[in-house]
């Protein structure tokens, strides 16, 4: 029996296959939906072979960084426009009494929209109820109103 030949193309799919699931078995039967018909001992020597582990944990590390990066990148963002709305804070104090730049409320209000944006992306806050609930509600209706 002659030992089959494989392509970097399909031991590449085969990897992909196993960096979502880490299982064998499953990137078998991915492979033969795919159309392709290997055995897992031939993926198991794939994976120890090409150390598909290793690789793996180096992708999961990149990505990562890649996250790490793009939330760095909002923050440092977010730290520069607030630096501006403070200039144009203390720009606002210098001006006389009743005098008005629309130009500069103008951009003003563009940076404090964009600050409200990211504030809200980088640090989401969760919705809080304001208000009574009902049963505190109708508890003071009834204790204190004598409402029934």
């Amino acid at each position: 029996m002659s030992k089959i030949t494989y392509t970097s193309e399909i031991k590449e799919q085969a990897f992909l296959f196993w960096y979502e699931c880490r299982n064998d078995s499953k990137v078998v039967r991915m492979l033969k939906s795919a159309g392709y018909d290997i055995t897992r001992t031939t993926v198991a020597s794939w994976r120890e072979r090409y150390d598909w582990q290793q690789r793996a944990s180096n992708m999961d590390m990149k990505k990562q960084a890649a996250q790490d990066v793009s939330i760095t990148f909002e923050e440092s963002l977010f730290l520069d426009l607030q630096k501006q709305k403070d200039r144009y804070d203390a720009y606002f104090e210098s001006l006389e009494a009743g005098e008005i730049d629309n130009q500069a409320m103008y951009v003003y209000n563009q940076i404090l929209e964009k600050l409200l944006n990211l504030k809200n992306k980088v640090k989401p806050e969760s919705k809080k109820q304001h208000g009574l609930d009902e049963s505190s509600l109708e508890e003071i209706k009834r204790k204190i109103l004598g409402i029934e």
